[in-house]
């Protein structure tokens, strides 16, 4: 009898979960995979769909996004936004024009401002920009504001803790956000002791001590920000972990890309800070105070810079469709770094779309993966790409975890976002645009320099594929929307 009960309350729950699935609204893709789970693997289906299928976003997964803040509190770095885009427009250089419509798209969907009179340093190794980034924290006189995707007490972390003790014994601000996920396990009791008794402020996002967050723990801040003073930002693809110097026990090297910032550009970095600190539980800190006026350095920018946010909540994919813009208006080269790439229909179509009309497009990916599930589900992707002449490599020397994509050596889009379908819906993104023909060669010079380490892929090795192989990476592309 109590085995009838059992099947009965299993039947009716997924019922009613698939028709949960048919109501949401998600993607015809993603809609088969959740059903495919919800009735091949009794109970765990269901489990997941609750962890992971519920679209919180409807429920308002946070109190506040940073589009609400950029027009109200950041009016002095935007009050030469509409002449920049003007004089874009009336350029007769294609390129500008280009980049002009894609500042657009990014104001409309990512209330993304652009500023210009920016300065740049570009990272393309962890020790470089650890470095930079330790010297600024120590000469920082008011406020330190860091968060990051994963934040780990090892090596790396105990250094940046000694730094941030010594500045808060000074009466510096210093406020930390971990992601919940990302750092959970990381981050040592003794650690968090150290930091509370130095005075240090940290919250977690959607922190998992909290029942409420374990259920939406499909979501996370994936960004990686900080701002020292209101005056110098840094963003890009890493994590304070001492793997992203060394490589870790995993991997010989880390290649990744990171940002140094000078110029209005950083204000917008820090309401993108200050609003996920009011999002991790803190108290809301919109002051003027935090904005300081930036004068530009004659000698130094000039770089108009667009910082484009996205996440669950936002009312627009604003990176997805970026990507794809820089795809669809590219006359000449598309550039894409990505260690994840799940890309989705849409951005595949635009790839193929693209290298048809006789645009080069190289995508460059981990040879080395770190997780084996996306890494196999990614070489179903390749073989229409390469039909279509899209040019594949596979980096050998450690592990890529750089995120950039260059369009016809005019923009370059660098941050926290992969081509794939979790960063487009459901992480926390920010990148920065930069929009200069001398960065986007900068990084295309780079970019070069990292296919000395890379093998190409050709139809000949996907044909080599084993037929087992066939099968468990299409299993892994239907389950991708889950991912």
């Amino acid at each position: 009898m109590l085995k009838v009960i059992i099947y009965w309350i299993n039947f009716l729950l997924v019922v009613i979960t698939v028709l949960s699935v048919l109501k949401s609204r998600k993607s015809p893709a993603s809609t088969m995979a959740w059903i495919l789970a919800i009735v091949t693997i009794p109970v765990l289906g269901l489990v997941a769909y609750v962890l992971a299928g519920i679209d919180w976003r409807k429920r308002k997964l946070v109190n506040m996004v940073p589009e609400e803040v950029f027009s109200a509190h950041l009016s002095p770095a935007l009050e030469k936004q509409s002449t920049l885009i003007d004089n874009m427009l009336r350029s007769g250089d294609p390129k500008q024009r280009r980049a002009a419509r894609n500042i657009h798209l990014l104001t409309r969907a990512a209330a993304a401002p652009v500023t210009g009179d920016n300065s740049v340093t570009s990272f393309y190794c962890g020790r470089e920009k650890f470095d930079a980034l330790m010297e600024d924290i120590e000469s920082a006189g008011e406020s330190i504001h860091m968060e990051y995707y994963i934040w780990s007490s090892d090596k790396l972390g105990d250094r940046i803790l000694h730094i941030l003790e010594r500045k808060a014994g000074e009466g510096v601000i210093v406020r930390l956000i971990f992601d919940g996920w990302g750092s959970f396990g990381k981050i040592s009791f003794a650690y968090r002791r150290a930091l509370r008794e130095a005075g240090i402020e940290f919250a977690y996002f959607l922190d998992l001590a909290n029942p409420i967050a374990r259920i939406k723990i499909n979501y996370r801040n994936h960004r990686k920000i900080a701002v020292i003073d209101g005056r110098v930002a840094y963003i890009g693809g890493m994590n304070v972990a001492e793997n992203y110097i060394s490589g870790g026990r995993h991997f010989p090297g880390w290649r990744d890309t990171h940002l140094l910032i000078e110029g209005p550009a950083v204000s917008m970095l820090q309401a993108v800070f200050l609003v996920d600190w009011h999002n991790s539980g803190r108290e809301l800190l919109l002051q003027d105070s935090m904005f300081p006026v930036l004068e530009p350095d004659p000698g130094q920018g000039g770089i108009p810079i667009q910082i484009a946010i996205s996440g669950p909540d936002s009312p627009w994919e604003g990176i997805r469709l970026h990507y794809l813009e820089l795809l669809n208006g590219a006359r000449e080269e598309v550039l894409i770094q990505t260690p994840y790439f799940i890309p989705g229909e849409a951005v595949e179509q635009a790839m193929i779309a693209a290298a048809l009309r006789g645009v080069r497009v190289i995508l460059m990916t981990v040879g080395r993966p770190d997780k084996r599930i996306p890494f196999w589900a990614a070489q179903t992707y390749f073989a229409p790409l390469l039909e279509a002449g899209v040019e594949i490599y596979r980096y050998q020397s450690g592990f890529l975890h750089s995120k950039v994509i260059i369009q016809d050596r005019f923009i370059a889009s660098v941050g926290t976002c992969n081509v794939d379908l979790r960063s487009f819906y459901l992480d926390y993104e920010v990148n920065a645009v930069l929009y200069s023909s001398n960065e986007a060669a900068s990084h295309a010079d780079q970019f070069f320099k990292d296919m000395k380490n890379c093998l190409s892929v050709t139809i000949s090795d996907i044909e080599d594929i084993s037929q087992f192989a066939r099968l468990r990476n299409a299993a892994f592309r239907l389950l991708s929307p889950l991912m």
